[in-house]
Protein backbone atom coordinates (compact mmCIF):
# COMPACT_ATOMS: atom_id res chain seq x y z
CA UNK A 1 0.00 0.00 0.00
CA UNK A 2 1.61 3.35 -1.02
CA UNK A 3 0.54 5.59 1.13
CA UNK A 4 0.83 9.98 1.28
CA UNK A 5 0.18 13.16 2.68
CA UNK A 6 -1.13 16.48 1.74
CA UNK A 7 -0.16 19.91 2.35
CA UNK A 8 -2.69 22.83 1.08
CA UNK A 9 -3.41 26.09 2.82
CA UNK A 10 -6.86 25.38 1.57
CA UNK A 11 -8.99 22.95 3.65
CA UNK A 12 -11.38 23.08 0.12
CA UNK A 13 -8.61 22.07 -1.99
CA UNK A 14 -7.40 19.43 0.67
CA UNK A 15 -10.96 17.78 0.96
CA UNK A 16 -11.28 17.64 -3.61
CA UNK A 17 -7.99 16.20 -3.45
CA UNK A 18 -9.07 13.45 -0.96
CA UNK A 19 -11.92 13.08 -2.89
CA UNK A 20 -10.20 12.68 -6.04
CA UNK A 21 -7.29 9.75 -4.28
CA UNK A 22 -9.83 7.45 -2.65
CA UNK A 23 -11.18 6.91 -6.14
CA UNK A 24 -8.24 5.19 -6.83
CA UNK A 25 -6.53 2.15 -5.34
CA UNK A 26 -3.52 1.00 -3.74
CA UNK A 27 -2.76 4.65 -2.18
CA UNK A 28 -3.96 5.59 1.29
CA UNK A 29 -3.55 8.84 3.01
CA UNK A 30 -2.02 9.49 6.53
CA UNK A 31 -2.49 13.00 6.75
CA UNK A 32 -2.84 16.30 6.01
CA UNK A 33 -2.15 19.88 6.82
CA UNK A 34 -2.83 23.45 6.28
CA UNK A 35 0.09 24.50 8.03
CA UNK A 36 2.97 24.75 6.39
CA UNK A 37 5.69 24.47 9.82
CA UNK A 38 3.62 21.90 11.01
CA UNK A 39 4.00 19.91 7.65
CA UNK A 40 7.80 20.40 7.47
CA UNK A 41 7.56 18.84 10.99
CA UNK A 42 6.00 15.38 10.34
CA UNK A 43 7.56 15.18 7.39
CA UNK A 44 10.52 15.51 9.25
CA UNK A 45 10.68 13.81 12.46
CA UNK A 46 8.42 10.91 11.82
CA UNK A 47 9.95 7.86 11.80
CA UNK A 48 7.56 6.45 8.95
CA UNK A 49 7.47 9.49 6.12
CA UNK A 50 4.86 8.86 3.44
CA UNK A 51 5.97 7.43 0.41
CA UNK A 52 4.08 10.20 -1.95
CA UNK A 53 3.65 13.80 -0.79
CA UNK A 54 1.06 16.22 -2.69
CA UNK A 55 2.70 19.99 -2.13
CA UNK A 56 1.01 23.24 -2.51
CA UNK A 57 3.67 25.62 -3.99
CA UNK A 58 1.67 28.90 -2.14
CA UNK A 59 1.69 28.02 1.71
CA UNK A 60 1.23 31.00 4.15
CA UNK A 61 4.91 31.95 6.04
CA UNK A 62 6.59 29.22 4.35
CA UNK A 63 6.99 28.12 0.03
CA UNK A 64 6.15 24.51 -0.89
CA UNK A 65 9.30 24.92 -2.96
CA UNK A 66 11.19 25.58 0.83
CA UNK A 67 9.58 22.87 2.38
CA UNK A 68 10.79 20.72 -0.61
CA UNK A 69 14.39 21.53 -0.54
CA UNK A 70 13.92 20.11 2.96
CA UNK A 71 12.21 16.71 2.57
CA UNK A 72 13.19 15.41 -0.88
CA UNK A 73 15.28 12.87 0.73
CA UNK A 74 12.61 11.32 2.39
CA UNK A 75 9.15 11.56 0.36
CA UNK A 76 8.45 11.73 -3.14
CA UNK A 77 7.01 15.13 -3.86
CA UNK A 78 3.72 15.78 -6.40
CA UNK A 79 3.45 19.71 -6.88
CA UNK A 80 -0.19 20.41 -6.75
CA UNK A 81 -0.65 24.58 -7.77
CA UNK A 82 -2.91 26.80 -10.16
CA UNK A 83 0.92 28.46 -11.42
CA UNK A 84 2.20 27.32 -14.07
CA UNK A 85 5.67 29.34 -13.73
CA UNK A 86 7.15 27.24 -10.82
CA UNK A 87 7.66 23.89 -12.76
CA UNK A 88 10.90 24.33 -13.35
CA UNK A 89 11.93 25.02 -9.70
CA UNK A 90 9.98 22.56 -8.86
CA UNK A 91 11.57 19.32 -11.04
CA UNK A 92 14.94 21.44 -9.44
CA UNK A 93 13.62 19.71 -6.70
CA UNK A 94 13.00 16.37 -7.63
CA UNK A 95 9.88 16.78 -7.57
CA UNK A 96 8.10 13.45 -9.03
CA UNK A 97 5.23 15.52 -11.06
CA UNK A 98 3.61 18.54 -11.27
CA UNK A 99 -0.43 18.75 -10.94
CA UNK A 100 -2.49 21.82 -12.17
CA UNK A 101 -5.58 22.63 -10.31
CA UNK A 102 -7.99 22.23 -10.58
CA UNK A 103 -6.44 18.68 -9.95
CA UNK A 104 -8.25 15.84 -13.08
CA UNK A 105 -8.95 12.68 -11.99
CA UNK A 106 -7.17 11.50 -15.20
CA UNK A 107 -4.21 13.57 -14.78
CA UNK A 108 -4.06 12.27 -11.17
CA UNK A 109 -4.57 8.50 -11.92
CA UNK A 110 -1.88 8.65 -14.96
CA UNK A 111 0.24 10.29 -12.06
CA UNK A 112 -0.22 7.71 -9.68
CA UNK A 113 0.05 4.88 -12.17
CA UNK A 114 3.07 5.94 -12.77
CA UNK A 115 4.64 5.57 -9.51
CA UNK A 116 2.95 2.55 -8.55
CA UNK A 117 4.39 1.44 -11.44
CA UNK A 118 7.78 2.45 -9.80
CA UNK A 119 7.21 1.92 -6.36
CA UNK A 120 5.98 -2.31 -7.62
CA UNK A 121 9.90 -2.35 -9.38
CA UNK A 122 11.57 -0.88 -6.32
CA UNK A 123 10.00 -3.33 -3.90
CA UNK A 124 10.70 -6.18 -5.75
CA UNK A 125 14.14 -5.01 -6.13
CA UNK A 126 14.56 -4.42 -2.21
CA UNK A 127 13.43 -7.96 -2.19
CA UNK A 128 16.09 -9.29 -4.31
CA UNK A 129 18.78 -7.07 -2.62
CA UNK A 130 18.16 -8.52 0.54
CA UNK A 131 17.98 -12.16 -0.69
CA UNK A 132 21.63 -11.47 -1.70
CA UNK A 133 25.03 -11.15 0.63
CA UNK A 134 27.40 -10.25 -2.13
CA UNK A 135 27.92 -9.12 -5.71
CA UNK A 136 30.81 -9.68 -7.99
CA UNK A 137 33.24 -6.86 -9.99
CA UNK A 138 35.66 -7.00 -12.80
CA UNK A 139 38.98 -6.78 -11.35
CA UNK A 140 41.62 -4.84 -12.92
CA UNK A 141 43.55 -8.38 -14.30
CA UNK A 142 41.52 -8.79 -17.33
CA UNK A 143 39.32 -11.78 -17.19
CA UNK A 144 38.93 -12.20 -13.24
CA UNK A 145 35.85 -11.29 -11.42
CA UNK A 146 35.96 -10.49 -7.64
CA UNK A 147 33.28 -11.45 -4.99
CA UNK A 148 32.31 -8.70 -2.75
CA UNK A 149 30.88 -9.94 0.63
CA UNK A 150 28.38 -6.92 1.59
CA UNK A 151 29.05 -7.52 5.01
CA UNK A 152 33.22 -6.90 4.37
CA UNK A 153 32.57 -3.74 3.09
CA UNK A 154 33.76 -0.72 5.59
CA UNK A 155 32.92 1.62 2.52
CA UNK A 156 33.06 2.97 -0.97
CA UNK A 157 34.52 5.99 -2.50
CA UNK A 158 34.43 7.59 -5.65
CA UNK A 159 37.71 7.63 -7.46
CA UNK A 160 36.79 10.02 -10.99
CA UNK A 161 36.20 7.37 -13.04
CA UNK A 162 36.14 4.48 -10.81
CA UNK A 163 35.31 3.33 -7.01
CA UNK A 164 37.08 2.02 -4.61
CA UNK A 165 35.33 -0.12 -2.54
CA UNK A 166 37.35 -0.43 1.96
CA UNK A 167 37.28 -3.45 3.78
CA UNK A 168 39.35 -3.65 6.68
CA UNK A 169 42.79 -5.14 5.49
CA UNK A 170 42.61 -4.42 1.57
CA UNK A 171 41.39 -2.14 -1.43
CA UNK A 172 39.44 -2.66 -4.77
CA UNK A 173 39.53 -0.45 -7.34
CA UNK A 174 36.66 -0.80 -10.31
CA UNK A 175 35.53 0.88 -13.58
CA UNK A 176 31.50 1.69 -11.63
CA UNK A 177 30.01 4.76 -10.73
CA UNK A 178 28.45 5.51 -7.44
CA UNK A 179 25.11 4.95 -8.39
CA UNK A 180 25.87 1.61 -10.18
CA UNK A 181 27.08 0.18 -7.04
CA UNK A 182 24.42 1.52 -4.97
CA UNK A 183 21.81 0.28 -6.80
CA UNK A 184 22.96 -3.73 -5.69
CA UNK A 185 23.71 -2.81 -2.50
CA UNK A 186 20.86 -3.83 0.27
CA UNK A 187 19.38 0.03 1.03
CA UNK A 188 18.89 -1.00 5.07
CA UNK A 189 22.72 -1.62 5.49
CA UNK A 190 23.61 0.80 3.36
CA UNK A 191 23.60 4.55 3.13
CA UNK A 192 24.87 7.21 0.54
CA UNK A 193 26.09 10.44 3.14
CA UNK A 194 27.98 12.20 0.40
CA UNK A 195 28.75 12.63 -3.17
CA UNK A 196 31.43 10.69 -2.70
CA UNK A 197 30.89 8.20 0.06
CA UNK A 198 28.53 5.14 0.51
CA UNK A 199 29.38 3.45 4.14
CA UNK A 200 28.24 0.39 5.79
CA UNK A 201 25.86 1.59 8.82
CA UNK A 202 26.97 -1.36 10.43
CA UNK A 203 30.30 0.14 10.48
CA UNK A 204 30.04 2.97 12.42
CA UNK A 205 31.79 3.53 15.02
CA UNK A 206 30.65 7.40 16.35
CA UNK A 207 29.42 10.23 14.85
CA UNK A 208 30.08 13.94 15.73
CA UNK A 209 28.60 16.32 13.86
CA UNK A 210 29.56 16.45 9.95
CA UNK A 211 32.33 13.69 10.56
CA UNK A 212 31.70 9.82 10.68
CA UNK A 213 34.14 7.91 12.09
CA UNK A 214 34.04 4.44 10.61
CA UNK A 215 35.12 1.42 12.60
CA UNK A 216 38.66 1.30 10.87
CA UNK A 217 39.07 4.70 11.85
CA UNK A 218 38.66 6.08 8.72
CA UNK A 219 36.79 9.85 9.65
CA UNK A 220 34.10 10.66 6.61
CA UNK A 221 32.61 13.93 6.06
CA UNK A 222 28.45 13.88 6.18
CA UNK A 223 27.37 16.02 3.15
CA UNK A 224 24.98 19.08 3.12
CA UNK A 225 22.54 17.06 0.56
CA UNK A 226 22.46 13.89 2.50
CA UNK A 227 22.22 15.31 6.14
CA UNK A 228 18.74 15.24 7.14
CA UNK A 229 18.08 11.76 5.35
CA UNK A 230 21.37 10.24 7.83
CA UNK A 231 19.77 12.01 10.78
CA UNK A 232 16.38 10.80 10.17
CA UNK A 233 18.17 7.27 9.84
CA UNK A 234 20.05 7.47 13.00
CA UNK A 235 16.85 8.68 15.19
CA UNK A 236 15.14 5.69 14.50
CA UNK A 237 18.36 3.70 16.44
CA UNK A 238 18.56 6.30 19.09
CA UNK A 239 18.23 5.21 22.34
CA UNK A 240 17.42 8.18 25.37
CA UNK A 241 15.69 8.92 28.28
CA UNK A 242 12.83 11.48 28.32
CA UNK A 243 13.44 11.91 32.26
CA UNK A 244 14.95 14.95 33.44
CA UNK A 245 18.89 15.13 33.94
CA UNK A 246 19.67 15.20 38.03
CA UNK A 247 21.10 17.80 39.83
CA UNK A 248 24.04 17.28 41.77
Amino acid sequence: MITCYIVDADNDAISVLRGLIAKVSGIKIIGTSCDPYQALDYLINNKESPDLTFLDVDLPGLSGMDIAENIKLTTTIIFTTKVKDYAYDAFERQAFDYLLKPVAQKRLLQCISRYQSLFNKKIMLLQHLTERTFFYIKSEVKGRFTRINFVDINFIEAALNYVIIHQDDMRFITYLTMNEVQQHLPPDHFTRIHKSYIINNLKIKAIEKNNITMRDKTILVLGHAYKEAFTQLIRKDLVFTKRKALRT
